[in-house]
């Protein structure tokens, strides 16, 4: 299955994105076409015709020999094939000279007239070729019918009808390989702008696909990795109250009332009995104040709460850890 056509616009686009693919592009099409006109050449065009006449032993005496031309287009034929062997045209044609030239018959015209036709790269020179043709049409027309030996009288001639005096600039074939140079051109820089486009899009889609993984892959390292500061810090398994200390949790109580805030048993100055001390919550509140209070009772001599000689002082109840 094929891909989606291309939309103009996303080409537009893509050559918009690499400019300078573009720039660089059409920089390269100017110097091939500057090349281009730097070394083909303009070439110059001139043409003439040549009328073959029937002998004069075929015309009554008086009579006009352009009413009888026919009968003549086998020799116009013959002397054209004549004219254009390669003999010939190595002898018309300087050694190194750009110059070329038809012979053939004349289609706009009915009847025996040839067409001469030079092209070389300068105007001189394709008078040059012209004249050296012409010239050599009149010598060659004369060997054919000796060779064929044909009277006098009765030779075939040959009058120019047309030559031209202005050499013509010729822009068609400079033309031709400029629009192809320039075509290609264009064409290459086209799709060099798409391509290095599409390469620069695909990487940066990779990079953004590659960019989370990476992110993910960083974060589990650090969560791995423990902190610094931590290292070293170890957590008491128990971290329950020793008999006859009491942590307090809270520095308030509800209300807003100030808790006291006690280390130990041992820092109250109204027990007797510094031996450790457990705290219950069967006595009453001593004090019917609104905190939620509980009552220490002091060991005795015998290590039984509120024994003989044992002392109580009532806390707030909210500086008993929950551990005790």
């Amino acid at each position: 299955m094929g891909g989606a056509p291309v939309k103009l616009s996303e080409l537009i686009r893509a050559m918009g994105r690499r400019w300078y693919v573009v720039l660089a592009g059409l920089l390269v099409v100017t110097g091939l076409a500057y090349l281009t006109l730097r070394f083909i050449p303009l070439t110059y065009d001139v043409k003439s015709s040549v009328l073959l006449l029937p002998p004069t032993s075929t015309l009554e005496e008086g009579s006009n020999p352009f009413l009888n031309l026919g009968g003549l287009d086998v020799a116009a034929g013959v002397l054209a094939k004549s004219l254009t062997d390669s003999e010939t045209t190595d002898t018309v044609v300087p050694t190194g000279s750009k110059a070329k030239y038809t012979v053939e018959k004349d289609a706009s015209v009915s009847g025996s007239v040839l067409e001469v036709a030079v092209s070389d790269t300068s105007a001189s020179g394709a008078f040059r070729t012209l004249n050296a043709i012409l010239t050599l049409a009149d010598t060659r027309m004369a060997d054919l019918q000796v060779s064929a030996k044909a009277l006098p009288k009765s030779e075939i001639r040959l009058m120019v009808i047309t030559n031209n005096t202005v050499a013509e600039p010729n822009y068609s074939a400079l033309a031709r390989t400029l629009i192809v140079v320039i075509a290609v051109g264009l064409v290459f820089t086209l799709l060099l702008a798409i391509s290095v486009d599409a390469l620069v899009r695909r990487r940066a889609i990779r990079k953004q696909r590659a960019t989370p993984r990476t992110t993910r892959r960083s974060r589990r390292t650090s969560a791995a990795t423990p902190d610094p500061a931590d290292v070293g810090t170890t957590v008491p398994e128990d971290d329950s109250v020793d008999a006859g200390t009491i942590v307090a949790e809270h520095d308030s109580v509800e209300g807003g009332a100030k808790v006291p805030e006690y280390a130990s048993l041992e820092d109250s100055t109204d027990l007797d009995d510094p031996g450790p001390r457990h705290p219950t919550r069967d006595e009453p509140d001593p004090t019917g104040a609104d905190a939620d209070y509980i009552v220490l009772a002091a060991l005795g001599p015998d290590d039984t709460p509120g024994g003989p000689g044992a002392d109580t002082q009532p806390i707030p109840s909210t500086l008993v850890s929950e551990n005790t």
